[in-house]
């Protein structure tokens, strides 16, 4: 017991560092893309009607994962907002703590995209400026990275724009260090969800 207790102190925090140093290397790209001349422009976003799955409306795929669920490979990130929109240029040096949920083959979210082809699929946590520490961030690293996760959700939204976590079952929403993280922050008044 001594000896896992030992290697959480040790592995967590140099996780978490990790997290933290490739998210400052990604806010740096975006800072320097968002003032530069020859900037891509900022893409538009996509009307729900020319996201849907051809012959699949999203209600009834919507329908389904709150039945079912949706597995999906997780990954952890700092995402720095693009800054490129000029109406939402968010801070790049205060970027957005994430868990990446792509979904596996033969698994659908509503859409077969975001609503913006820049943006993921994810479940937002807190700012980097919120409170947390390394050790919360290689916890996050460690528990969820790369990992294969059955999400499940307590409501999807009226329109099929968002799906609620279920806070009893689902890998993620469950999860103490998560729910601590997230009620600390910017993020405390909205439930954790995905918005598709």
């Amino acid at each position: 017991m001594v000896i896992n207790n030992v290697k959480r102190h040790i592995i967590y925090p140099r996780l978490g560092r990790e997290l933290r140093r490739r998210g400052e290397e990604a806010s740096d790209r975006v800072s320097a893309l968002s003032s530069a001349h020859d900037a891509p422009p900022y893409m538009a976003n996509e009307s729900l009607e020319s996201r849907e799955h051809e012959g699949f409306p999203p209600r009834d795929i919507g329908g389904r994962i709150a039945r079912r669920g949706l597995w999906v490979r997780a990954s952890v990130r700092f995402e720095p907002p693009l800054g490129s929109d000029p109406e939402f240029p968010g801070d790049p040096h205060n970027p957005l703590l994430v868990i990446r949920t792509i979904p596996l083959e033969t698994q659908y979210f509503p859409y077969r995209n975001t609503t913006n082809r820049w943006a993921t699929w994810h479940v937002s946590l807190c700012f980097k400026s919120d409170p947390h520490t390394d050790e919360d961030l290689g916890y996050l690293v460690h528990k969820f990275d790369g990992k294969e996760l059955h999400l499940q959700f307590s409501r999807i939204s009226n329109h099929i724009t968002s799906g609620d976590l279920d806070t009893q079952n689902d890998p993620i929403a469950s999860d103490p260090v998560v729910n601590r993280i997230h009620g600390a922050g910017t993020y405390w008044r909205k439930p954790l969800h995905i918005s598709f």
